[in-house]
């Protein structure tokens, strides 16, 4: 199986996979913020999923925003 990765519109995605028949590599699930919300955010993307037509699913493993020491000093000022 060959994957696209979901870096287009839901619109544009739906398409490539009606052409191609292609799998998508998503990376809704790398980003922080949508992780705080676990049940929502799998709700919402299942229903994207849906209406793009994907039958195939990765998941991106790397986190956009992880930084093993924080962006920030313990005095507040940034590094």
């Amino acid at each position: 199986m060959i994957y696209v990765s979901h870096l287009l519109k839901d619109e544009e995605m739906k398409e490539i996979i009606a052409q191609t028949g292609m799998g998508v590599e998503s990376i809704e699930f790398s980003v922080a913020e949508n992780l705080d919300k676990p049940g929502r955010t799998l709700e919402t993307y299942r229903k994207r999923l849906e209406f793009m037509g994907c039958r195939e699913l990765i998941l991106h493993g790397p986190f956009l925003d992880l930084f093993p020491y924080g962006m920030g000093r313990a005095d507040g000022r940034f590094l």
